[in-house]
């Protein structure tokens, strides 16, 4: 199947495309992380399949509206208590 038609596909039968869909897989995968390991943010975008760790940082505040680093230690202060 071609790009195209696997995109228009994708999209018809999730009702999002397939790079979003991606993008939320892996920011959710990077949420384990964040929350489970003491990785460093520069690993957990690399074990997530992020490019780079400033691309991984944008797609994170836009999601989620805060840093991984805020948002790690965020649920490490939560876990303690």
């Amino acid at each position: 199947m071609v790009h195209i038609s696997f995109s228009r596909n994708f999209k018809s039968a999730n009702g999002i495309s397939f790079n979003t869909w991606l993008i939320n897989a892996r920011l959710n995968q990077s949420l384990e992380l964040l929350e489970s390991t003491n990785l460093a943010v520069t690993e957990v975008s690399e074990k997530a399949g992020f490019s780079s760790e400033q691309i991984y940082r944008k797609h994170f505040v836009q999601k989620y509206g805060i840093a991984p680093k805020a948002w790690k230690k965020m649920f490490k202060s939560k876990s303690t208590r």
